[in-house]
């Protein structure tokens, strides 16, 4: 999975995560975290959408964001 923002929504992309037969509360944890991008980028994001094959297919509310080893 790629991680990208846009200043307040950023973008994951799930394409190798995400089985179209799944629930897309079991996509949630692949799309919110253990993505290598910058605290200071994400700082700001009240959104994450899920993007696969180039559409989006979830939106999430971001509560807050977390430094770890990943990044």
């Amino acid at each position: 999975m790629t991680g990208s923002t846009n200043e307040d929504v950023a973008f994951a992309v799930v394409t190798k995560s995400f089985d179209p037969g799944m629930f897309i509360e079991a996509l949630e944890p692949y799309a919110s975290g253990r993505w290598p991008i910058r605290l200071e980028a994400v700082s700001k994001v009240t959104r994450l959408i899920a993007v696969y094959r180039g559409g989006p297919i979830a939106v999430w509310r971001v509560r807050g964001v977390f430094e770890t080893e990943w990044v």
